[in-house]
Parts: C-alpha cells; sequence; structure tokens
C-alpha cells in the first residue's frame, strides 16, 4: 500500500534526521570543549590555522607556540569524540 510504505519511509527519514541531528551536536560540543582547553587568545586563531585559512602569526606568538596549542586542541578533541 502507497499510503503505508510513504508513512513508514517518512518516520524512517525522520529517524534518521534526528538520529544526526544528535550526532552533529555531540560533534560540536566536542569542538567547544577542546577549544576551552586552550587559552582564549589562540583559539580563533588555532581554527582558522586547522582551516587552513589563516598561517602562524609571528607578531603575536612563536611558531613552537602555535603548534603546542594546535597540538593539544586536536588531541583533546580527538578525545572527546571518542578517537583516541
Amino acid at each position: 500500500n502507497f499510503k503505508e510504505d510513504f508513512i513508514s519511509d517518512e518516520k524512517y527519514f525522520s529517524i534518521i534526521s534526528y538520529k544526526a541531528s544528535i550526532e552533529a551536536k555531540h560533534k560540536l560540543e566536542a569542538v567547544d570543549i577542546a577549544l576551552q582547553s586552550i587559552p582564549g587568545e589562540y583559539r580563533d586563531g588555532i581554527l582558522d590555522m586547522i582551516k587552513k585559512t589563516r598561517h602562524i602569526s609571528q607578531d603575536f606568538a612563536h611558531e613552537n607556540t602555535w603548534n603546542k596549542w594546535k597540538h593539544i586542541f586536536i588531541a583533546n578533541l580527538a578525545k572527546n569524540l571518542n578517537l583516541i
């Protein structure tokens, strides 16, 4: 029956959409928590570096400092996502 199949398909896609929303929320929370582990003045720069929209600004801090905070952010993000 077309109507029953349509309704069951609609419920299925609704459940899939809900699960995707929950997963996306979890990932955003993992990013937010990882960002809290680094000093505020580095947060935007670290995200830009990861997105490759910004190069390291040595006027603000040494390259090693940027790399240290980038490493800490990525490690904490991986832990938050249960990847390590």
